[in-house]
């Protein structure tokens, strides 16, 4: 008999666990343009979820986006999404047994038929198992019965996912737009059929590999030491070589022209289309350029629409141009032509990832010129014109400092530089070379004014698939001693070193080329409290040590050299390259050989391609040098913002309510939907002046986070007469309701800093005791309590902006809720907060919640409500 879960009570969630948690926007949902699809209609239900926080799950928008469209057009499914709690949410959620939920229609995890991650990076796998033990779901697939969701992962690491594959019912790698629809019509087709037989017709499919249905063997080597085998399928349906999925073309209806809005700020809260897939450049240590193989091009109009439609509905300010290497789409100057007028007159931005220096072209650096204050970042990645030799590179020096000096031209003082040691056949000149580099940008940049370089340096962890697999990770030590050899190199003022600390890409790349032994190590480290390892400051190194030694492994034996002729753990899952053009690379690099881009040359033979594609890929990439000065030189007729901005000359009032799950969204973020939403609807808004222009929008006084609001107030200065409130308001998340609105045909004084008294509505359970509490302060003749504020502690006398209370009726609306109303004074923009009325924010007498009810201004020594100030 199933064990029963429980179900999710969002009410208690709501009151009881996010006042109570950091950054409780995280777990709200509510977005614009989320797709919430009938629950009891679906036959098949997924759950998207993503192993890290909300803010960063919502920055990995491409993928993700696709997969949430295209499940949702299905007929008979929906998908809904999911993200790894924080660790005090997830105590919160276990003391007040809750399940994990979606986010759309707040279900538990563990009601999907389907539970789908993506497997970003290594580090994420301890937050799997957080998510699936939350959710009541057994960590191990072998564990799970008829009734549990079958757990399914995706991404970059499903190319080697071994190390975790215990965990999985099913891995689809490669391209999720032909894998993923295709399973879940199979997960419809064998309703009713035992979880066995289920999972022996996934495991007929060319893209489906069931690890249950695979097992390890193992031998002897010359030492005495233990070496894999290979892998044995203990079931006839099993595929000897499971292969990704892949499509030919980038079909322009796959991608999503309403994508998600971030109902927080995200990590990257922009509008990040995907222009390319996959690399030929043939990194040598880089995972995604190869398993992405082959290169699959976007025509330049389709970007462009993609771009236009989703702008229109979402009202972002910014354009990224996805791709591994976006100097290398070859429209791009095409695009830009078109691009830059359009966006640059409507104020847009145009961004491009982390750039390879010899493909940066004074074209793009005009196109994002807009952006020039966040800095330029490129990725010269080895310290040495040798070095980036052996990682197959290609890049000189000069190539990187003609790029610094073309984005100092164009305005930037800001440069990041990506650098990487512990590369193969590194030496310390080499490491060296890392600080030579940056000193030399800064010199050039001297001639342009101040400067500040950023060298930001990480420890190479080498990964499955690719060239570098063989090759054996430097120690800890060794690591340590390349990180002193960088700090005592001397180096400009202007130069700033950041290095990542090795112990994580130690335990990294233990996890990306380990084999089964290692899901022990990993739900060992769970256990002992391991969460969110990608995180700085939640890593613990010696947590690791000790999960390995309990498992009675070393991570030593997965960081180690691999012998050419031994059999690698993910040889069955490794996609369409070949092993032996992997080997020919790693044999290149031992002779420090460039080999050139296929797309400028010739076919290299790494297997990716179908004979078709080999026709539309090889030579199809004009080498750099031979193009066109025109294509790449900056244009002189690019449509320039005005400085001539409308300027205000009407105003817009509007009361709105902040209510729902509206109430865990800070005002930043609040006055970013608002400007998102005014873009939207084409509102005629009146703009600051200056060097960064903003909408003009005043809102009153923020409410503290967890509050309701019932009349908030904002003023809209508008250059144009306007009043489509019901409009705006439709492209605002849920819970942020239009109340009532004004037009002044004169520009009023703002609201901002002019309220003089505020009502409060109290929420408890104890509104007696809270009453009697009230009716002694107000016997009192002053009330001190301590507030601190930027260290300094000092006494306040609250007393004087006590003004009384009053009961209310909770079941009238117009209270919402609240028991008894708290009138408050208003001193220069300071007032009191009910926990310091009410004895502090332990106190036992704190309101379950609190409403702001009116705020009044001032007027000839009258009390008025703001819309009142229109007439």
């Amino acid at each position: 008999m199933a064990t029963p879960r429980p179900s999710v009570d969002f009410q208690l969630i709501e009151d009881h666990i996010l006042p109570r948690v950091n950054n409780p926007g995280r777990y709200i949902g509510g977005e614009l343009n989320r797709i919430v699809k009938d629950w009891d209609r679906a036959e098949v239900r997924l759950a998207l979820c993503f192993p890290d926080v909300y803010e960063i799950g919502m920055s990995y928008t491409v993928g993700f986006g696709i997969l949430y469209k295209l499940v949702n057009a299905l007929d008979f499914a929906l998908a809904e999404r999911v993200y790894a709690p924080w660790t005090d949410m997830e105590a919160r959620l276990r003391e007040h047994g809750q399940p994990i939920y979606s986010l759309e229609s707040r279900h538990a995890l563990s009601e999907f038929q389907v539970v789908g991650f993506t497997l970003q990076y290594e580090m994420h796998y301890t937050n799997i198992l957080t998510m699936l033990d939350l959710a009541g779901i057994p960590q191990r697939a072998e564990e799970r019965g008829e009734e549990d969701p079958f757990v399914i992962v995706g991404g970059p690491c499903a190319y080697n996912c071994e190390a975790a594959a215990d965990f999985f019912d099913c891995v689809l790698a490669g391209d999720g737009e032909r894998a993923l629809p295709r399973f879940l019509q199979l997960v419809r087709e064998t309703r009713g059929l035992p979880r066995l037989e289920r999972l022996k017709i996934f495991a007929k499919e060319e893209n489906v590999y069931v690890p249950q249905f695979y097992r390890s063997t193992w031998g002897e080597d010359d030492n005495g030491l233990q070496r894999f085998l290979g892998m044995e399928r203990t079931q006839p349906e099993a595929r000897e070589k499971v292969m990704p999925a892949l499509i030919d073309d980038l079909d322009p209806a796959n991608y999503p022209d309403e994508p998600l809005v971030p109902i927080i700020e995200a990590t990257f809260t922009r509008l990040s289309v995907e222009v390319m897939r996959g690399c030929s450049r043939g990194c040598r240590f880089c995972h995604a350029g190869m398993v992405y193989r082959p290169v699959r091009q976007r025509k330049p109009e389709d970007v462009l629409a993609q771009a236009r439609k989703s702008l229109e509905k979402t009202g972002f300010k910014e354009v990224s141009l996805l791709s591994l290497s976006t100097g290398d789409y070859e429209p791009l100057a095409e695009f830009l032509d078109t691009a830059l007028d359009e966006f640059t007159a409507s104020d847009t931005a145009i961004s491009f990832p982390s750039l390879r220096t010899e493909m940066f072209t004074p074209r793009m650096a005009q196109a994002a010129s807009s952006m020039r204050t966040s800095g330029m970042t490129f990725a010269p990645e080895a310290g040495t014109e040798r070095l980036r030799a052996i990682i197959n590179k290609g890049n000189t020096d000069e190539d990187l400092y003609a790029a610094v000096r073309t984005a100092f031209e164009y305005g930037w003082r800001s440069i990041k530089l990506y650098f990487m040691i512990g590369l193969p056949f590194e030496t310390d000149d080499d490491v060296r070379g890392i600080v030579d580099t940056a000193n030399t940008v800064v010199r050039i940049g001297r001639q342009f004014g101040k400067v500040k370089v950023k060298a930001a340096v990480s420890p190479h962890s080498p990964k499955a698939n690719t060239p570098f697999q063989w090759f054996g990770q430097p120690t800890i030590e060794e690591f340590h001693h390349k990180v002193a050899v960088l700090r005592a190199h001397r180096r400009e003022k202007e130069v700033h070193l950041d290095w990542r600390d090795p112990e994580v890409s130690f335990v990294e790349d233990a996890l990306g080329r380990g084999d089964r032994r290692i899901s022990r190590v990993i739900q060992r480290a769970w256990q002992l409290g391991a969460r969110f390892d990608a995180w700085t400051s939640e890593f613990n190194y010696d947590l690791w040590v000790k999960a390995f030694a309990d498992c009675g492994l070393t991570m030593a034996e997965f960081t180690r050299e691999r012998a050419e002729d031994e059999v690698l753990p993910w040889e069955h899952t490794s996609g369409h390259l070949s092993k032996r053009w992997l080997l020919k690379s790693w044999h290149q690099a031992k002779l420090e050989v460039w080999k050139p881009d296929c797309r400028e040359s010739n076919c290299t033979a790494c297997g990716a391609c179908t004979p078709a594609m080999v026709k539309k890929v090889v030579g199809s990439l004009t080498p750099i040098g031979e193009r066109s000065d025109e294509r790449l030189k900056a244009r002189d007729n690019v449509v320039k913002r005005s400085r001539e901005l409308p300027t205000a000359r009407h105003t817009l009032r509007i009361t709105y309510r902040k209510e729902g799950v509206a109430r865990f969204v800070g005002h930043l973020d609040l006055l970013e939907h608002m400007t998102r939403a005014l873009g939207i609807v084409k509102a005629p808004v009146a703009w600051t002046q200056g060097f960064s222009p903003r909408m003009r929008l005043n809102f009153g006084p923020p409410l503290p986070l967890g509050w309701v609001g019932s009349n908030e107030v904002l003023d809209i200065e508008l250059a144009e007469p306007w009043t489509d409130v019901e409009r705006l308001f439709a492209h605002m998340p849920e819970g942020l309701v239009l109340g009532s609105w004004s037009f002044s045909e004169n520009k009023l004084p703002t609201v901002a800093g002019r309220f003089g008294r505020q009502q409060l509505g109290l929420v408890s359970n104890s509104p007696g005791e809270l009453e009697r509490h009230l009716e002694e302060l107000q016997g009192l003749e002053s009330y001190i309590v301590p507030r601190e504020r930027k260290g300094r502690r000092t006494d306040v006398d609250l007393r004087p902006f006590y003004l009384g209370h009053s009961r209310l009726d909770p079941a009238d609306p117009a209270s919402c809720g609240a028991s008894l109303l708290v009138d408050l004074a208003i001193v220069e923009g300071r007032s009191a907060r009910p926990e310091e009325l009410l004895g502090g924010p332990d106190s036992a007498l704190l309101p379950e919640r609190v409403v702001r009810l009116e705020q009044f201004l001032d007027r000839d020594g009258q009390w008025i409500r703001p819309l009142e100030e229109c007439s």
